[in-house]
């Protein structure tokens, strides 16, 4: 029987090899770019690196600290996370933030290692290394985590948790697991869908029933009412939807292929981006 070429799809090995071709020639481009920009062109920051200004390393991540350290959590412009978060950063503000940003990004790191290690078995053990090398060690959104502390790695390690357990068809811990990564940033709320594709409604209904109470038991936790917490998120959150959404402040450093759509349709279509961008967020 003749395949037809929209149901053909690449055995599993194929698809980690194009995979892990895409990001090498992504990672060795713009080392190339960087490295032309600064030592031909004299070209300093942001031209001589794709990561953020060296200046400011981990700053995401002590910063955050800092602010939970203060008893003012949403004091920051740039705190856009949920209670949850800033409740799981409180043990860590009796340490140093530097010691405690290499202690928390280290167990991250090694999470994610071990995560691809894992679920590279269909291939032998050489190919497994060299494969959790590429997906690792050339990934931007992990070397952006890593270089800023930026703790949406946790909302990620959250995400991979709940997808093992999903794939196990343990919907209670699955949902659990689902719940801290909405806890701590709302758009996991999306894998929700995979529990409705294996017909499963309940497990939607204990993720978000779990998801109020984390963040309702947070808001009584943090320093401020509830109130105050709610309005200070909320104006947070509409401060980067207006600079890191809707204009262009950071794009070079986003992970999103949502800045790609943007700059596609700055250029190409600028009227009709800010018409749909408008439309859909304010």
């Amino acid at each position: 029987m003749k395949q037809n070429f929209f149901n053909y799809r690449l055995p599993a090995a194929e698809r980690l090899w194009t995979i892990c071709l895409i990001s090498l020639t992504g990672f060795l481009a713009a080392i190339f770019f960087h490295h032309f920009q600064s030592h031909y062109l004299g070209n300093g920051y942001p031209y001589n690196s794709f990561l953020f200004n060296p200046a400011d390393h981990f700053k995401d991540f002590t910063n955050t600290l800092d602010a939970v350290n203060t008893g003012n959590s949403y004091g920051s412009r740039f705190s856009v996370y949920f209670p949850l978060t800033y409740v799981l950063l409180t043990p860590f503000t009796k340490f140093n933030a530097i010691t405690s940003f290499y202690f928390l990004f280290s167990l991250g790191f090694i999470f994610i290692v071990l995560y691809c290690w894992n679920g590279l078995k269909f291939i032998p053990k050489t190919q497994r290394a060299l494969a959790t090398l590429l997906l690792t060690a050339t990934s931007y959104p992990l070397l952006f985590c890593l270089d800023r502390g930026n703790l949406d790695l946790f909302v990620f390690i959250f995400s991979c948790m709940f997808v093992q357990k999903w794939r196990k068809s343990e919907m209670i811990n699955s949902a659990f697991f689902l719940s801290l990564a909405i806890s701590m940033k709302g758009y996991p709320g999306i894998f929700g869908l995979l529990f409705l594709l294996k017909g499963k409604v309940k497990p939607v209904i204990l993720t978000f029933a779990l998801v109020v109470v984390e963040t309702i038991l947070s808001l009584l936790i943090l320093p401020n009412t509830i109130t105050e917490n709610l309005n200070l998120l909320s104006s947070n959150l509409g401060f980067f939807q207006k600079n890191y959404i809707m204009s262009n402040q950071g794009i070079q450093f986003a992970t999103s292929y949502f800045n790609v759509y943007k700059l596609f349709t700055r250029y190409f279509f600028p009227d009709f981006f800010f018409q749909i961008l408008t439309q859909i967020l304010l």
